[in-house]
């Protein structure tokens, strides 16, 4: 599903309010539930709705401050330039209740599960749909609604609202707080629900959507932040084998193969202008240097580029990894101008010594130089490989398997092997400070990692971050629930500290 058109579906608040202003079946020209579900084209058009939060809108910024800066910004992997105040505040963990980049990040996730729970309850309810194929569209929209909770789990705990189904009534307006416990039981059972009924493949037309090997990925995922390692470890095995690595890591991360071998599950985005329709992600533009016609708005930290030149050849020269993710003053090092390639010295001088992105940077035949066009990986197989070997190696310490998943992510751009005779503590020191920033940096994942180790504060620090002094433990760990939310809510208490 590469296009998400954008729908506004107002069905949910469909019928069960008496007041005339609600009243939708007063109004022929309102659409109401009972006249849109009708058909299988109806249920695609729902899904389409579901999946176009993951975008999440085509505001300027709005897929860059989703998908970059909130999850990037307060980790160790990402330097910023101080430029929007509400990117600042995240950056620095200064972030009030009403900053809008996390309001916004609540809104786009909720609504998602919003509309994931439209297709829960209504898709059962089409005849002319088999019961088969109803079943897939429900595992789906679980799924979808699996994931959006699992992205508020991470960012603002267990202290948010668990919505089953859609509003259709006054009363459901002002939901009960859960926990953390309900979270992600309740994420468990849809992730289960979905690996029992989803295919493993969908036809090219539909590419992108959900797969049964996304569902086993992001339920391991989803033991792996809880410390359950077998459980995990079981997850993983059953992707591993089913995906695999795609063979050029300069082809990643630019939309030349979108829909590969190793991207599970990513948010869309294309070029495609059909209908004046805009999906483009921006993104590019926003990491671009000055001197490439960017807005350079974030740089690899000191601490990344100096593991990243760890990553070498036999021969000592740097892997693919290294070239493909920073431009930096070396000869073989590429930067960019507007979306063409050219040397280091080309793009900046000789004389400068300052770091730039390449990764997220170039894309792929956009509709224009700044559009970026490409996906953004949400799941990939690399990361699977590097959590099951970090799972196996927590339950059962280093073993054939555990150097084998490594090994499989560092020979794909020639890397040395590591050594099978590391111990089960420096295997973990290698995954949490060299494979997974090297491999995955800037792909959101290592501030969550952070957290997850409970190392964030010392690594924050260790590692020079800007401001990581404001780090609170036990509460900068997790964002404020957004202001105007405590506010329509009386019964709903803050996160700590906030």
């Amino acid at each position: 599903m590469k296009k998400y058109l954008i729908l506004i579906l107002f069905v949910g608040l469909a019928t069960s309010c008496s007041e005339d202003f609600l009243d939708e079946d007063a109004n022929p020209n309102q659409l109401n539930a009972g006249a849109f579900w009708k058909s299988e084209s109806d249920v695609i058009k729902g899904l389409t709705a579901a999946y176009s939060r993951l975008q999440p809108s085509q505001a300027w910024a709005a897929p860059f401050e989703y998908h970059y800066i909130l999850p990037n910004y307060r980790s160790d992997e990402v330097a910023r330039r101080d430029d929007v105040g509400s990117w600042i505040a995240l950056a620095q963990f200064s972030n009030s209740p009403g900053n809008g980049v996390s309001s916004d990040f609540w809104f786009f996730n909720f609504s998602g599960i919003f509309r994931a729970n439209l297709l829960i309850q209504e898709v059962p309810n089409i005849e002319e749909i088999s019961t088969e194929a109803q079943e897939a569209y429900v595992a789906e929209a679980r799924f979808l609604r699996a994931f959006y909770y699992f992205q508020l789990y991470k960012n603002f705990g267990g202290n948010i609202p668990k919505w089953e189904k859609p509003v259709s009534d006054q009363s459901e307006f002002f939901p009960p707080q859960s926990n953390a416990a309900e979270i992600l039981s309740f994420i468990e059972d849809d992730l289960k629900f979905a690996q029992s009924k989803l295919p493993t493949s969908y036809p090219d037309e539909f590419a992108g959507r959900a797969t049964k090997g996304a569902a086993d990925a992001l339920l391991g995922k989803l033991y792996l932040y809880q410390n359950k390692w077998s459980e995990a470890v079981t997850e993983f095995e059953k992707v591993i084998g089913e995906y695999s690595l795609v063979s050029n890591y300069a082809q990643l991360f630019k939309g030349q193969h979108d829909f590969n071998t190793e991207y599970i599950f990513t948010a869309n985005f294309s070029a495609d202008r059909e209908n004046d329709r805009w999906e483009s992600n921006y993104i590019g533009l926003h990491l671009l240097s000055f001197d490439g016609a960017g807005y350079e708005e974030a740089y690899p930290s000191d601490w990344l580029y100096q593991t990243l030149l760890q990553d070498t050849l036999a021969d000592g020269s740097y892997t693919s990894r290294v070239l493909e993710t920073i431009a930096f003053p070396n000869p073989n090092s590429i930067s960019i101008w507007r979306n063409e390639r050219y040397t280091y010295e080309e793009v900046h001088g000789s004389s400068s010594t300052d770091v730039y992105w390449v990764k997220f940077v170039e894309s792929y035949e956009p509709y224009r130089w700044w559009s970026s066009n490409y996906n953004i990986p949400l799941i990939r197989y690399a990361d699977v490989l590097l959590m099951y070997a970090e799972a196996l190696n927590e339950a059962s310490g280093p073993s054939v398997e555990v150097f084998n998943a490594i090994n499989e992510v560092r020979s794909r751009v020639d890397a040395l092997p590591i050594p099978a005779s590391l111990s089960q503590a420096e295997v973990r020191e290698h995954i949490r400070h060299v494979e997974r920033p090297t491999e995955l940096c800037a792909e959101g994942h290592r501030f969550y990692d952070l957290v997850r180790w409970g190392i964030a504060k010392e690594m924050l620090t260790t590692h020079g971050k800007r401001d990581a002094s404001n780090f609170i433990t036990g509460k900068s760990e997790l964002l404020p629930i957004p202001e105007d939310e405590i506010l329509k809510n009386s019964d709903w208490v803050q996160n700590p500290g906030f």
